[in-house]
């Protein structure tokens, strides 16, 4: 069987955060070219049970796209709010489905306490609105916040939402709740899955403390990170794949694509994987 030639490996619907439909997002997947893709939204795996379904049942509209199955578990480590992909996995397996449940009560949950606290610092209560944008109860996060705080009139866009209310360390940043990263990747492999570490370019951590993460991370079963994204220089790859070799991790490629209003996370613009680490889906035969 030919390679794939147009791997995205970390994208979003409106089952959690993302803009476009499982539909829209297929339509999409075709129209950029992209022959292997995985639907991650947060938490939950409804976006791909969807795109699944339709896949199978237009069939020959979808020949030239694989659907691997995914989802991006928000983790707690060290008080850093951490996400891993889990590639591969069996949707509807016990291990799985228990979950899912407990990822969605403890969103549901934090959802109430970030509303919570921006009501205490003076801000309007935006908790309905932004429930209404969210697919489910379940599937809200910190996005559905800050298109609430827009229309609002409380922050003119996404970046002054983030960085006033809702990023790391802000008011909004209510991470007590989610499971660690063991607990997550055991998840991720008792349900058949490949545990990904997600964009370690996002946290903003030091060196040392980066290289304790995939430490912890490879000694609890993890299999690979993310070292291939959009709008990235050949040079911040190049030192990915070395923490990849140093802790025996395969590569994955992402564009972590959320919608057309984030044109930086571009649906399969990202970064070929270049350097010498064995790609994910190679590696684990995803896809085949």
């Amino acid at each position: 069987m030919a390679p794939f030639d147009n791997v995205d490996l970390h994208c979003h619907t409106t089952a959690s955060d993302g803009r476009l439909s499982p539909a829209a997002l297929l339509q999409l997947a075709l129209d950029r070219g992209v022959d292997l893709l995985a639907i991650t939204d947060h938490d939950n795996a409804e976006g791909h049970r969807q795109a699944r379904a339709i896949m199978a049942s237009r069939a020959e509209d979808f020949s030239s796209l694989t659907l691997v199955s995914g989802v991006e578990f928000s983790t707690l480590w060290r008080g850093l709010n951490i996400h891993l992909v889990g590639l591969g996995v069996e949707v509807n397996s016990e291990a799985f489905l228990e979950a899912e449940q407990q990822q969605a009560a403890a969103r549901s949950a934090r959802a109430k306490t970030i509303a919570a606290r921006l009501c205490k610092k003076g801000l309007p209560d935006v908790y309905q609105a932004a429930l209404e944008m969210a697919s489910s109860p379940t599937a809200i996060g910190r996005p559905h916040f800050a298109q609430a705080l827009i229309d609002a009139g409380v922050v003119k866009d996404f970046d002054e939402a983030f960085n006033k209310w809702l990023g790391s360390g802000k008011i909004g940043d209510v991470k007590v709740m989610w499971p660690t990263v063991t607990e997550a990747i055991n998840w991720i492999k008792g349900a058949g899955g490949v545990a990904v570490l997600a964009h370690p370019h996002k946290y903003k951590m030091s060196r040392t403390k980066l290289c304790d993460l995939l430490a912890e991370f490879s000694a609890a079963g993890g299999e690979a990170m993310e070292i291939a994204f959009c709008q990235q220089r050949g040079d911040e790859q190049r030192d990915l794949a070395r923490l990849a070799r140093q802790f025996e991790l395969a590569a994955s490629r992402a564009s972590d694509y959320h919608g057309d209003h984030m044109p930086w996370n571009a649906l399969g613009k990202a970064n070929q994987i270049v350097t010498g680490v064995t790609p994910v889906w190679e590696k684990y035969s995803l896809g085949r």
